[in-house]
């Protein structure tokens, strides 16, 4: 009996010890505790749409969201590939590989996020039809340098109140550029209800990478082909098509406990067809 007394007494002397060290809770979002889903369209336009929105119960979880959280805060990807060729038209298997890929190169330890401080190649997988490298990159501001980034909060963030942050939808509509045959960008709109807090964006005319207009000149896609750039390598010798495949995923910035990504989601892809062979 006396044995089981100093047990309890040692343990107890331990949780204590615990709590008033102040050990940190962990941020981490069960995938019931928020929406992030994209909208079908059909028939396949020249647009992607999705949804948004945060679901946590009251609780350990609740209270972490509501004292000096950054976010949800938005971030959109891309990738390239032919879409009629089969040799170079990425599956199933290939877009639920960066989804993958996404989670174990920016998530550690099963929660830890962590922050995405580049454009470039930010995830690679191997085709399913041709074990070829095919590359993630994220969507930027206009110009060089326009890279988005954590500190800023990406493109599109949540004020405040992430708790009740919510977007009915979010479309990005390509939108050729003002010169004919100079290429196009992704125009962001979004809505929200009236009970969400306001949202913020750092652009919303979104660019390849490096801050270009994305390419639909048969010439111009070649020429890129055949330099350094891997971003549009998964087309044929010449393409009439390409598709550019959107993602999205939203990050929280915790001080003092740890960052958060969700898991990344497929919009859909808008097609560009067919190509300008030449200006």
């Amino acid at each position: 009996m006396k044995m089981k007394l100093t047990l309890l007494l040692l343990v107890s002397v331990f949780f204590c010890l615990l709590v008033s060290c102040g050990m940190p809770t962990i941020l981490s979002l069960n995938s019931w505790e928020y929406v992030l889903a994209n909208t079908p369209i059909t028939p396949v336009t020249n647009l992607v749409q999705g949804t948004f929105k945060m679901d946590v119960d009251p609780g350990v979880t609740f209270d972490l969201l509501n004292t000096n959280t950054k976010g949800p805060s938005l971030m959109f990807f891309y990738t390239i590939d032919d879409g009629t060729e089969a040799d170079y038209t990425l599956n199933a298997t290939d877009l639920n590989s960066f989804i993958t890929g996404f989670a174990s190169t920016y998530t550690k330890n099963g929660y830890e996020g962590i922050p995405v401080t580049g454009s470039k190649e930010l995830v690679t997988i191997k085709s399913y039809s041709q074990n070829k490298d095919v590359y993630l990159y994220a969507l930027s501001g206009k110009g060089a340098g326009a890279t988005f980034n954590a500190s800023d909060q990406y493109v599109l963030y949540a004020t405040s109140d992430a708790n009740n942050a919510e977007l009915t939808s979010f479309t990005l509509t390509k939108t050729d550029e003002p010169s004919p045959g100079t290429g196009f960008s992704l125009e962001l709109a979004r809505t929200s209800p009236g009970s969400s807090p306001p949202f913020s964006v750092n652009a919303t005319k979104l660019y390849d990478y490096e801050g270009n207009p994305f390419l639909q000149t048969r010439s111009d896609i070649l020429a890129k082909k055949d330099s350094s750039n891997h971003e549009y390598d998964f087309t044929g010798d010449s393409p009439s098509t390409i598709r550019i495949h959107l993602f999205v995923a939203f990050f929280l910035e915790k001080p003092n406990t740890n960052n958060f990504w969700s898991r990344l989601v497929y919009l859909d892809a808008i097609p560009i067809c067919p190509l300008i062979v030449s200006l």
